[in-house]
This record gives C-alpha cells, structure tokens and sequence, in this order.
C-alpha cells in the first residue's frame, strides 16, 4: 500500500461538501451569493456562502486504498459527475419533466440515493446498525458476553464503513427501481412559503412510523420529500397510495425491474397547511442545519422547534 506524499495532498480538495455545493446554491437569498442558515445545535442564524458549509475536512478521503488509488476520487466524482447536470435536470423536473432522457434520470436517481446515504446522519445509522448487529451476534459467544457486558469488550465500527455501506446499498440498484414505480409530484410551494432545504435533504417519512426518521423506501406508506429549490418540492410516492383505499403503510414493495417511463406531475400548488408540514419534516429530518433562501422562515421554524418536546437523536 502506498501513502500519498504531504505534497500530492496539499493539492487535492480537503474541505469535503456533505450536501452538494451547487445544489446549495439553488437556495441563495435573492441578490446575494449566501443562504440563511438555522443551527439547531447552537440555536442560532446565521448568513453564510455555501461553499463554507456542509463541509467536512477529509471527510470523504479513502486513506486505506489500494497504491495506485486516488484517495480523495470520491469527492472528485461527486463533482465532476453530478455537479454539471444537477441544475438543468432540476429545471425538467420543475417543467414536468419534459425533455429529460433516460440517462437524466438514471443520473438523478443516482443522485439522490448517493446523496441519501452519505450525509453524516445516515453514517451514524449504519454504523450503530452494524454495531448492534455484531454486538447481539458477539452476546451468543458466552466468554465473549461476559466481556461486552461488563464493559471489558467494546464493538467499534470503522468510520471507513461507510464507503463500503454506500457500496452494497448502490450495488444492488433496488433504489433505481424504487424511484422508477413511485409518481414524482413536483409541488409549487404557496405564495409567501419558501421550502427549507437541509444537511440531510433526501428525507423519508412514513405515517405508518412517525417516530422513525429511516424508515426505508421500501413501505407502500413511505414519502420521498426532496427540495428542488426554495419555489419547488419533489415528493415521491408509491402509487397503490392513491389506488389502494386501506392501505397498510407498513406493507412490503414488491419491487421488480420494469421499462416503464416514470410519472412526473408538476403545475400543482401545494396548501398552505401541507407545505407548513413539509418544512416541519425536513427541519426535523435535519441532522444539524437547516437552509433557506428567506430567514422569517428559518425564524418561525425555531420558534415552532422550541414549542416542541426536545428533538429525538
């Protein structure tokens, strides 16, 4: 294995965008170059670029690959694969999705499925998943147990896991299939409500779960709510919600491949009461940060935020 020289990493990029940089831009406060930003750590706004948030440093760097192998190329791909696109398929779907190609939706699909699962909200999940998983396998080995239950043992996850979590979930490709059967409803947000974007922007919700903030893809009850811009929510969702009069929220997708173009809708406007709930969502889905192009509403979302019970990790 071969380690990069001090040199070869002083000229790769080090800050690492958790949420892509020129999606972030989408959301700029008319005439400026910033965005509003709610840190619901800090219980504080603030009005930054968004180059200068969301960012990790290394976060993204493979220190372990193989010699050979640029250790910074996930960051390099994340831009130089999606970032040119991203803006003009956005503009299709917001047209109804009229003039996008096949391969525009393969790539936005890829999209959100990469940018689901590599926030650092979804790292912690898998790990603590995969933490439980060998913990509860380890408690069956009895010398074993006895170490983990008075704390000799200690299960550590590998902060490296992720790549290989992204890996397998991406393998499979169930999430293309997901996408393709669900009817994409691009929303227009109601005069003087502005859509909230966030550190995790890819945001599940299920009824069927209301205290589950990953509650998968894969349950007939399951919304995909993605902001598009500050005017613009796509939300995805499987059909048998509008064909199926009882439906049991939790139920299993049977998901198979299919060539069937997807269903885009757009020209709607969304009511005031669901685009209020809508921003609540996001805002709660948010590891840390909320973003917005319009600073009362990051306002009126503290201050909801604060009413509340204390936010669940």
């Amino acid at each position: 294995m071969r380690m990069m020289h001090r040199t070869e990493i002083l000229n790769q990029p080090r800050q690492h965008h958790t949420v892509s940089a020129t999606y972030l831009e989408l959301f700029q406060a008319p005439g400026t170059d910033k965005v509003h930003v709610l840190d619901l750590e800090k219980d504080e706004l603030r009005f930054q670029k968004p180059d200068n948030i969301l960012t990790r440093r290394d976060y993204y760097r493979q220190e372990h690959s193989p010699e050979g192998t640029d250790e910074f190329r996930f960051e390099k791909f994340m831009g130089t694969h999606f970032e040119p696109h991203l803006k003009r398929i956005i503009d299709k779907l917001i047209c109804g999705g009229h003039g996008i190609t096949e391969d525009e939706i393969i790539l936005f699909t890829q999209f959100l499925e990469l940018q689901r699962l590599k926030v650092p909200a979804q790292e912690t999940f898998a790990k603590e998943l995969l933490r439980q998983g060998i913990e509860l396998v380890a408690l069956g080995i009895p010398e074993v147990a006895e170490g983990i239950v008075k704390n000799k043992f200690k299960v550590v996850v590998k902060d490296s896991f992720r790549f290989t979590f992204m890996h397998e979930m991406l393998k499979e490709q169930k999430h293309f299939w997901y996408f393709t059967r669900m009817i994409w409803n691009v929303w227009t947000m109601p005069d003087g409500i502005h859509l909230v974007t966030t550190d995790n922007p890819v945001a599940i919700y299920n009824p069927g779960y209301p205290e589950l903030k990953q509650p998968g893809i894969g349950r007939l009850g399951s919304v995909v709510l993605f902001p598009l811009t500050p005017r613009y929510c796509l939300e995805m969702v499987h059909p048998e919600q509008e064909s199926v009069k009882e439906l049991d929220p939790t139920a299993i997708v049977n998901v198979e491949p299919n060539d069937a173009p997807i269903h885009v809708r757009a020209g709607r406007v969304m009511s005031e009461d669901k685009a209020h709930v809508v921003n609540l969502i996001l805002a709660t889905h948010a590891d840390r940060i909320v973003v917005s192009d319009y600073k009362p509403t990051l306002e009126r979302l503290l201050s909801f935020i604060r009413s509340m019970e204390p936010r669940k990790s």
